[in-house]
């Protein structure tokens, strides 16, 4: 099960276990093979797939984390967003929409606390690591998703669209997606249908009319007429 923290992997190898991948090589020949160090970045892309694999019938998304960043800062150029602000405004439209988002940035994981300071806890985060790139980490997710026809993929590379369409995935451009999201995030959020009572329950008049409605005190005695003159 998915930890609240932030979901980050780093440095996937294709099949493989590599220094780039985060794995701790072996010593000299014959020697033991040096401690694993504790981090997470032991991981193979098989491995995370599972994390847009999403819930409730809502149609995971998977984003090419650098080709957004380019649309949203066209898109705004002005203030064109961070890695870190990307992240954020992704959390927002995650919760507000109850969808799934794993982000793939291309190049080595940051500094641990880089990473908790720009992470969402409702976004999958996920770096390729040295020597690998962003899109060949895509492609095998989307490669081995196992429901992939439930998976939106955005990114405006072809090649990363051909690997979505081949799988029968949804591929989306960048800028389009980021429009959505935009236009998502600016509408107000639902209220909710429930009655205000629901939570803050009933004003004193309501709650006096029901009680002369059941014939009940506020001491919740029921009311008796006056006696009845015997016969």
């Amino acid at each position: 099960m998915r930890s609240r923290g932030p979901a980050v992997a780093a440095g996937f190898s294709l099949g493989r276990c590599s220094r780039s991948n985060g794995f701790v090589p072996r010593g000299p020949r014959g020697s033991r093979p040096a401690a694993p160090q504790p981090d997470y970045h032991c991981r193979t892309i098989r491995h995370h797939v599972s994390y847009v694999c999403g819930k409730s019938g809502a149609m995971p998304v998977l984003v090419d984390g650098n080709n957004l960043l380019f649309a949203a800062g066209d898109a705004q150029p002005e203030r064109p967003p961070s890695r870190s602000t990307l992240c954020t405004l992704l959390g927002n439209w995650v919760r507000r929409t109850s969808r799934k988002v794993h982000l793939v940035f291309d190049g080595p994981q940051p500094a641990d606390v880089r990473v908790r300071q720009m992470a969402d806890p409702d976004v999958t985060l996920t770096f390729s690591g040295s020597g690998v790139s962003a899109d060949a980490v895509l492609s095998e997710i989307i490669r081995t998703h196992p429901a992939p026809r439930r998976l939106v993929v955005v990114s405006s590379d072809r090649a990363i669209a051909k690997a979505a369409r081949a799988r029968r995935a949804k591929p989306m451009r960048s800028d389009e997606f980021w429009k959505r999201v935009e236009r998502d995030l600016a509408r107000p959020p639902r209220e909710s249908r429930l009655p205000r009572e629901k939570f803050v329950g009933l004003t004193p008049e309501a709650s006096e009319r029901w009680l002369r409605e059941l014939g009940l005190h506020e001491s919740g005695e029921t009311k008796h007429g006056p006696p009845q003159a015997a016969d």
